[in-house]
């Protein structure tokens, strides 16, 4: 079985797979974002 036919195996069309794998990849980034932009607060004055 070769890749073509693997892939057509698969449930998933491009999009919905780049939706998929978007999101799993989105959500660690944006918590690790959050995550440093609360632990550097106090770099920054408040006005």
């Amino acid at each position: 079985m070769n890749k073509i036919e693997l892939m057509r195996g698969l449930p998933y069309d491009s999009v919905t797979l780049a939706t998929i794998v978007g999101v799993l990849v989105e959500v660690p980034v944006m918590l690790f974002l959050v995550k440093l932009a609360n632990r550097t607060r106090h770099w920054f004055p408040v006005k």
